[in-house]
């Protein structure tokens, strides 16, 4: 007998992918094998559901194919994670995008009783750095798979993301490859449609909304050349008497938002766009992406930026409700925005989630502290100093939920920069681990991480972490660490997860960041240079071992795996020799030696393409080596 999975009751275009998923993997894993499952939704099942309280946000898994063969979830995109935790239990494993990154015994399936609900709401990410149209596609379902519900594609057109990647402008090696608008606006709808099909989350938007509505084009941070017309200035914000571009930047140009007639044209351009884009589970609706300007004409200056900010979602909402849109909006707290509002309130807050956004956050300590509200600071228009630890960025927080009863997510940056200043990922799977299971004791009900799609190298324990502990915060994490790694390096974990750490504690990511000296002194001090001489030599040996266990290995998977560690050891090597004679005080040298690492990097690039943005870590590198 074959394969047979029945879907009880209505199905639709998620559940219809799952059952097609596990048909899929179980002729992977055992082809000539037999058996029959149900799936579909709990209430099909009567499976009880009590401790959830909304059916489609609330993702809830039940699994038992030991008695009744059942795999079930609360809502479609729960029933295609079911039918992905069942595999994990059988020992398939996904851990990179793609099909190389994937592991899938050759046995037959064996009975799972398993029930979960996830224990945070929104779990997810946002497109960044430079990505190729196959490395998203390839993340969104390796997403899915990991248990993840939401996705998040920024801007109407995310042209930047896949400039960085095609034109191939940090990489010598490679010919640009050139993509145009029109195809990115394709690449933007295949996207949606691998996040709806899964029945995921399809976040949108972000920044533009100060720009677009205008006219003016805002899918990149560049500065535009062209002329703006007098009669779209008039709506810009007002700085030291003129109303022009910030810095050239139309994403960084907030706008004059006391003015009637600009927050109409707003309101009107995100109403048209949720209205044609009826696939977009919730809209995100945020200002500039630059602080310190806002506007300071008479009427402005008379309310907070949040005040007008409020008075801008409460007629967004009106107009949308005319249109009959049910579309949720979620509105940021995010550099002068983290001041809130005194004035206005939020009206139809089950409309809104409010995403906190602590882009000025360190990463050296967690969501596990109390909030500081000594720490406030009084607002003072164009003059605010952003806070640093996470006690203070907290208490912003706090003063919103003091107006806010709704949904709060966070938007975080693990995996954007900071993880390049620690290249072992030692640090950063800490205070990852302790981010996510602290946010419940702020309020806190979903994140979404603001990141490179391309960071899964040395090791991608990290980003599995976020997934699994978002999902149930209960995770042992040094359990899943040692089955990644295992899965990753086969008999070679033990010792490749030693040389990370070595690698994370001869960096010093608190070092890199310039936090371990203060008083505004430099990165990097002679007192360094020892410790980065060792993690060279530590490079060094690895990039050898590396090399010499894949030929070793039987398994492809594992020699994939140790083949990229082997690359990486070998650009860490390099970077470790720069960050020693910048340490000394060479700075000349540093450079040299910076620009044979990202050489280096660039000339292997093709062998660790899904697992290793080069472009971001270009970019994260030259803050430090000034190139």
């Amino acid at each position: 007998m074959p394969y047979i999975i029945t879907i009880a009751g209505k199905s639709c275009e998620a559940m219809d992918f799952a059952a097609s998923e596990l048909k899929k993997y179980l002729l992977m894993m055992s082809p000539e094998g037999s058996a029959e499952y149900r799936i579909g939704l709990f209430t099909q099942f009567g499976i009880r559901s009590d401790d959830i309280a909304d059916p489609e946000l609330d993702d809830a898994v039940y699994i038992d194919t030991k008695s009744d063969n059942i795999i079930a979830g609360s809502n479609p995109r729960s029933v295609l994670f079911a039918v992905y935790r069942f595999l994990y239990e059988n020992g398939c494993r996904f851990l990179r995008p793609g099909r190389s990154g994937e592991y899938i015994p050759r046995k037959a399936a064996e009975s799972v009783v398993y029930s979960h609900t996830a224990d945070i709401r929104y779990r997810g990410q946002c497109i960044e750095g430079a990505v190729s149209i196959e490395n998203m596609l390839e993340s969104i379902d390796w997403s899915a798979k990991n248990f993840m519900n939401s996705y998040m594609l920024e801007f109407e057109v995310p042209f930047c993301f896949f400039d960085r990647w095609y034109s191939h402008r940090d990489n010598a090696h490679k010919k640009p490859e050139p993509v145009g608008m029109d195809t990115v606006r394709d690449f933007k709808r295949r996207m949606a449609r691998e996040i709806v099909k899964r029945g995921l989350i399809l976040h949108d938007m972000g920044h533009g909304w100060t720009c677009e509505p205008f006219g003016i084009n805002g899918t990149d941070w560049e500065a535009v050349n062209a002329p703006v017309p007098e009669e779209t200035k008039q709506f810009f914000a007002m700085l030291s008497g003129r109303r022009e571009l910030y810095g050239g930047i139309p994403l960084n140009t907030n706008i004059c938002m006391s003015n009637p007639r600009a927050r109409e044209l707003m309101r009107n351009h995100i109403a048209a766009y949720a209205e044609s884009h009826p696939e977009v589970g919730v809209l995100h609706v945020w200002l500039a992406d630059e602080t310190n300007n806002h506007c300071e004409c008479q009427e402005c200056t008379k309310l907070r930026p949040a005040d007008y900010y409020v008075m801008l979602l409460n007629e967004l909402d009106k107009e949308l409700t005319r249109r009959g849109l049910k579309t949720r909006i979620a509105f940021i707290a995010y550099y002068d925005l983290f001041w809130r509002p005194e004035a206005v309130k939020l009206e139809n807050q089950s409309r809104f989630i409010l995403l906190f956004a602590p882009i000025t956050r360190t990463y050296g300590e967690s969501y596990a502290v109390e909030a500081d509200k000594s720490a406030l600071q009084p607002y003072e228009r164009n003059r605010l100093k952003m806070p640093r630890g996470m006690a203070q960025n907290l208490a912003y927080l706090d003063s919103w939920r003091e107006v806010f009863g709704g949904d709060i997510m966070v938007y975080e940056y693990h995996f954007m920069w900071d993880h390049y200043l620690d290249p072992g990922y030692s640090a950063t799977e800490k205070v990852l681990k302790s981010d996510i299971i602290s946010l419940g004791k702020h309020g806190i009900s979903g994140i979404i991480e603001d990141q490179t799609q391309r960071s899964f190298l040395p090791t991608p324990f990290p980003e599995i972490l976020f997934a699994f502990t978002a999902f149930d915060q209960s995770t042992d994490t040094a359990a899943l660490k040692r089955d990644v790694l295992e899965h990753c390096f086969g008999s070679s974990a033990e010792r490749v997860s030693d040389y990370l750490d070595t690698l994370s504690a001869c960096f010093d990511p608190a070092y890199m960041r310039g936090e371990r000296f203060c008083g505004g002194r430099p990165y990097y001090l002679p007192s360094h240079a020892h410790e980065l001489d060792a993690a060279a030599y530590a490079a060094k040996i690895a990039e050898a071992s590396a090399a010499e266990y894949a030929k070793a290995e039987a398994s492809p998977d594992v020699q994939q795996s140790l083949h990229m560690l082997a690359i990486h050891a070998g650009i860490m090597k390099r970077l470790a020799a720069a960050a020693a004679e910048k340490a000394r005080g060479n700075d000349t040298r540093a450079l040299e030696l910076w620009k044979l690492t990202l050489d280096y990097a660039a000339l292997h690039e093709d062998e660790i393409q899904p697992a290793f943005d080069v472009s971001t870590f270009a970019v994260t590198m030259r803050r430090i080596f000034g190139a």
